[in-house]
């Protein structure tokens, strides 16, 4: 059941990284400050999806034992 919040989560978080990806190939950045913003909020983002897969495998793993 906690695997349908998580996935959820997770194309929320894929949206979110590629709208940021979108900004920088089509040259939304104005200035390399702006740039650096964006590439640090997509590996934050990617970072976050990394924590949530973990997540997934450990109650995948959990079920499975029980």
């Amino acid at each position: 059941m906690e695997e349908k919040y998580l996935k959820y989560l997770l194309d929320k978080l894929q949206e979110d990284i590629d709208t940021r990806f979108d900004a920088l190939s089509s040259g939304k950045a104005g200035d390399f400050p702006e740039y650096c913003t964006l590439t640090g909020h997509i590996r934050g983002l990617r970072d976050s999806q990394r924590h949530i897969d973990d997540l997934v495998q450990r109650l995948k793993d959990n079920d499975e034992q029980l």
